[in-house]
């Protein structure tokens, strides 16, 4: 259970984040106001990774799926796919601040789950992997490595 706890509140953070973007809100502030004894708003991510909180929330998803109880997991169900949207969603704002410069983006240096990888990692958001999103559309091979 704290597995799906933590990704419920991630995915949270995650949302307000980027509400407060929307409406020109500084996150980091109005989270400063908002945490107290009784609250505590995570700090938003790029997604969620590890060997649990990414993965323990699908095993009740897909037993209720089984059970045909849609119903009883929309809110694990909701933050999944928050979380796992955040690696798109970042991936994207990196590459349109990266746009703005007038210099070519290659040479490059590729990191892979902040690991330098010499040479290139062709398609690593180009393929959909469990719990890390998807490549933003039209960014195929040789494009952004996370």
């Amino acid at each position: 259970m704290e597995g799906c706890y933590r990704d419920v509140n991630i995915a949270l953070a995650n949302e307000l984040f980027k509400i407060c973007e929307e409406m020109g809100i500084d996150f980091s502030e109005a989270r400063e106001y908002a945490n107290h004894q009784f609250c505590n708003i995570h700090l938003p991510s790029t997604g969620v990774g590890g060997h649990c909180i990414p993965v323990y929330p699908w095993f009740l998803i897909k037993e209720m799926e089984k059970r045909e109880h849609f119903d009883k997991c929309r809110l694990l169900h909701t933050s999944r796919l928050v979380n796992d949207e955040m690696v798109q969603y970042w991936a994207e704002k990196i590459l349109l601040e990266c746009m703005k410069f007038d210099k070519p983006l290659s040479p490059r240096q590729d990191l892979h789950q902040g690991h330098y990888l010499p040479g290139r990692c062709e398609g690593v958001l180009s393929q959909p992997q469990p719990g890390t999103g998807q490549a933003p559309p039209g960014k195929g091979p040789g494009g952004l490595c996370l």
